[in-house]
């Protein structure tokens, strides 16, 4: 992205937390803007099962299904929208086992310079909590991933699950169904979600049954 001639704005880090930010699916501005966001604004690390990930300025450290999770988008979105950043020279992704450290390229310049000062003494434990339950969250939900573990899908991968395969059924439906059965089938958690949508198809599907004219028995001898 070129950057023009820079003026500012400032907005508190807290509106990132809040509801009114959080609320709606992200536009790809948002999301662009949210990553300034999360960024930290000086170096920092944090410690995961007892391995330290070091966080320089103008990093994160987010995987790709919790950015999914929280701009509430699919995680192919997310991985193209990530990849679309990197192909314009806007971001770095370094991957690792632990998570995703994200480099935002020209973070210093869209940035005040006295940013670093100002902001390490206004950042609060509770955005430093958030960092770290959010890395928390990334480990064991790729962890979950790589053994097979079932992760329930978001809206937009069932609509797309079910224009590919052509069927009638109503994804929001499909969703809050298993929501409000906690995605259990019978007495079982949920394997394979895309088998579950298969197996909607089918339970409308009624057996066609021959149509035999019913001839009255006084009509009967009319017939012969």
């Amino acid at each position: 992205m070129k950057i023009e001639k820079v003026n500012f704005f400032v907005v508190s880090r807290n509106l990132l937390y809040s509801n009114r930010w959080l609320c709606e699916k992200f536009t790809r501005g948002q999301a662009w803007v949210d990553l300034f966001g999360l960024a930290q604004h000086t170096d920092s690390y944090f410690v995961v099962r007892g391995i330290k990930v070091e966080i320089k300025r103008g990093q994160l450290g987010y995987s790709q299904l919790t950015l999914a999770q929280r701009w509430k988008w699919s995680r192919d979105k997310v991985r193209r929208y990530l990849k679309c950043l990197e192909s314009d020279g806007d971001i770095r992704q370094q991957n690792n086992e632990i998570t995703t450290i994200i480099t935002i390229v020209n973070y210093d310049i869209w940035q005040l310079d006295n940013t670093t000062n100002k902001t390490t003494n206004q950042t609060t434990e509770k955005q430093q909590k958030n960092i770290k339950q959010d890395t928390y969250n990334n480990v064991k939900n790729d962890n979950n991933e790589k053994r097979g573990a079932f992760a329930p899908p978001s809206l937009d991968e069932v609509k797309n699950y079910c224009l590919i395969r052509k069927n009638d059924i109503d994804p929001e439906n499909f969703i809050d169904f298993y929501e409000m059965k906690g995605w259990m089938v019978g007495k079982n958690k949920m394997k394979d979600w895309r088998a579950a949508v298969r197996t909607w198809e089918n339970r409308d599907v009624k057996p066609k049954v021959e149509e035999k004219a019913i001839i009255p028995n006084y009509a009967k001898g009319w017939a012969k």
